[in-house]
C-alpha cells in the first residue's frame, strides 16, 4: 500500500509539472488563455529561472510562416521579411533584457521602453515581450555561434488590423534552423 501511494504521489506531481516555469512578470502579460493560444500555434515555451545569456545580434533570415490560427493568413512556407534580432542588457537577477526587432529596409521596432522577460534553463530560452496590441515570444537554443531552432510567434491581443483580429497570430521559423550571430 505504501508503494502504491508513493507511485500515486509521484504521478500527481508529474501531472502538475509543466515546462512553463514562468515568472509573475511573464504571467502578467501572458495569462493562461493567451498561453494556450501560443501553444496551439506550436511555439515551444522554454520555462525555467536559469536562462542562458543570449546577448547579441542575430540574423533571423530565411524567415517562413510555420503556422497561423486565422483564415486569410499566409500559408505555411510563405517567405516573410528577413529580420535582425538584437538582445542586450540582459539581467540575471530580474531576468529582463532589451530587444530590437529590425526589418532591413522597412523599419526597426525598438522595445527598449518595454520590458522583455527571459525564461529557460541550460541553452534553451524563451523571450516574452508585450508591444501593444501584440505579445511576442521568441524561443530557441543558443550556442556561441547563433541560435538553433529559433521560432517567433506573435498574437494580436486587442482590437483588429486590416487582416487580423484579437486572438489571431502567426508562428515563424528560420527555414534552415539556424540564426547566425553577427
Amino acid at each position: 500500500m505504501k508503494r502504491f501511494l508513493s507511485i500515486v504521489a509521484v504521478g500527481l506531481v508529474l501531472m502538475g509539472c509543466t515546462n512553463e516555469d514562468l515568472s509573475d512578470d511573464v504571467r502578467n502579460i501572458l495569462p493562461d488563455d493567451l498561453l494556450n493560444r501560443f501553444k496551439e500555434l506550436g511555439i515551444q515555451i522554454n520555462g525555467g529561472n536559469k536562462p542562458p545569456n543570449i546577448e547579441g545580434k542575430f540574423d533571423f533570415s530565411r524567415v517562413v510562416v510555420a503556422n497561423s490560427n486565422f483564415s486569410g493568413a499566409n500559408s505555411p512556407g510563405t517567405r516573410y521579411q528577413n529580420t535582425d534580432l538584437t538582445f542586450k542588457k540582459q539581467s540575471i537577477i530580474d531576468r529582463t533584457l532589451e530587444c530590437d526587432i529590425y526589418y532591413p529596409d522597412i523599419y526597426t521596432l525598438y522595445a527598449r521602453d518595454r520590458p522583455a522577460y527571459i525564461t529557460g534553463n541550460g541553452k534553451k530560452f524563451s523571450v516574452f515581450i508585450e508591444l501593444s496590441p501584440y505579445v511576442h515570444i521568441f524561443s530557441g537554443e543558443i550556442d556561441s555561434s547563433g541560435i538553433y531552432d529559433l521560432h517567433w510567434a506573435y498574437i494580436l491581443t486587442s482590437g483588429s488590423s486590416s487582416t487580423m483580429n484579437a486572438g489571431d497570430g502567426y508562428l515563424f521559423k528560420d527555414e534552415d534552423g539556424f540564426s547566425e550571430k553577427y
